[in-house]
C-alpha cells in the first residue's frame, strides 16, 4: 500500500506500469503536490506517434551543410575534385604559406597572415593539371566588408586601406564622422591582404557583386 509512504518520495516507489490516472488520483487524496512529476514519467513511456524506426525514415535524416572551400587561383572545386591527388606539392611551394591541405588533403586558401601574390608557384609545382593558368583573372573572388567595421562605429581605422596593394579600398568622406570605407571591385584582385590585418575580422573573400561594396 502507499499510505505508509511519505508523499515526497512515494511516486518513485511505484511500478513503471502504474496507470497515470490512478497515480494522479492517489496523489491528490494523499495531499501530494508532486503528482505531475509522476504523470510526466508515465507519459514519457508512451511512444511518440511521429517517430518512425523504418530504414526509409532513417535515410531521410537531414544532412550536414556542405563546407565551401576557397580553392587556389586558377582552379575551382570541380578541377580540384577531379584531378587533385592530395600530393601537397602546391601547398609546400606557396611562399606566403596561405595554401593548406583540407581534411581530404586537397589545397585550400586560408588568409591568416599572408596574401596571394599570384606568383604562380603553386601552379608550377602541380603535376596533375589542376591549375588552368590560362584563366584571366586568376580567380573571381573579391574582398567584401562584413558587419563590425570600426569605421562604421565612429572609430577611425583604415589599416585595410593602407595595406591594399591595388588601392581598391577607398574612403567616402561624405559619411560622418570619419568617412566610410568602400571596395572598388574592379580594382580588387581578391588577394586577401586586408583580411589578417583587420582587428574586427570585418572582411571576407567572396564571389563578386556588380556594384562597389561599402562597409
Amino acid at each position: 500500500g502507499t499510505n505508509g509512504l511519505r508523499s515526497s518520495c512515494w511516486p518513485f516507489c511505484l511500478p513503471r506500469r502504474f496507470p497515470s490516472q490512478l497515480l494522479a488520483a492517489t496523489a491528490l487524496s494523499s495531499g501530494c503536490h508532486s503528482w505531475s512529476l509522476g504523470r510526466r514519467r508515465a507519459d514519457a513511456m508512451s511512444p511518440d506517434p511521429h517517430f518512425s524506426a523504418s530504414r526509409r525514415a532513417f535515410l531521410k535524416l537531414p544532412s550536414q551543410p556542405e563546407i565551401q572551400r576557397l580553392r587556389p587561383p586558377w582552379t575551382d572545386e570541380a578541377l580540384v575534385a577531379a584531378r587533385c591527388t592530395s600530393c601537397n606539392a602546391c601547398t609546400e611551394a606557396c611562399p606566403e604559406s596561405i595554401l593548406r591541405p583540407d581534411d581530404t588533403g586537397r589545397p585550400e586558401v586560408i588568409f591568416d597572415g599572408g596574401e596571394c601574390t599570384f606568383c604562380g608557384k603553386c601552379a608550377e609545382a602541380c603535376a596533375q593539371d589542376v591549375f588552368d593558368t590560362k584563366r584571366t583573372p586568376a580567380w573571381p573572388m573579391k574582398a567584401e566588408f562584413q558587419p563590425g567595421c570600426l569605421q562604421d562605429h565612429g572609430i577611425a581605422c583604415q589599416v585595410c586601406r593602407d595595406i591594399c596593394p591595388t588601392s581598391a579600398i577607398r574612403i567616402d568622406l561624405t559619411k560622418r564622422p570619419f568617412g566610410r570605407l568602400r571596395i572598388e571591385t574592379d580594382a580588387c584582385t581578391g588577394c586577401g591582404a586586408c583580411l589578417p590585418v583587420c582587428p574586427q575580422d570585418a572582411l571576407a573573400i567572396v564571389h563578386p557583386k556588380e556594384d562597389a561594396q561599402t562597409a
